[in-house]
């Protein structure tokens, strides 16, 4: 759906955020969040809020199936490259770049 691939860009980005803000241990959180991660003993209520709306967006049966998909597991990798690209390129800027003669 069109909010589900509105909201993968909002994560998406919001990963590259912290990550810039060199805020690691928030990327947890929000990988947890996206896939609607629950902990047993997890007893925050903002947490359970966040949940509960996607639950009534699009419910979490329905995003196991649609995550067997074959093109949304073709698009989800290609979201995933592009994330991981643009993670190096914060994390590991032109290291390969090319020495100068001065050198």
């Amino acid at each position: 759906s069109t909010s589900r691939a509105s909201s993968c860009c909002i994560g998406n980005t919001a990963i590259l955020d912290v990550t810039i803000n060199l805020q690691f241990t928030l990327v947890e959180t929000l990988w947890k969040t996206f896939w609607r991660f629950e902990e047993s003993q997890s007893g925050d209520t903002g947490t359970l809020a966040v949940h509960d709306e996607s639950e009534k967006r699009l419910p979490k049966d329905c995003l196991v199936i649609l995550c067997k998909y074959d093109p949304v597991l073709r698009w989800s990798r290609d979201c995933d490259n592009t994330l991981y690209q643009g993670l190096v390129e914060v994390l590991i800027p032109d290291v390969l770049r090319p020495i100068p003669s001065e050198l």
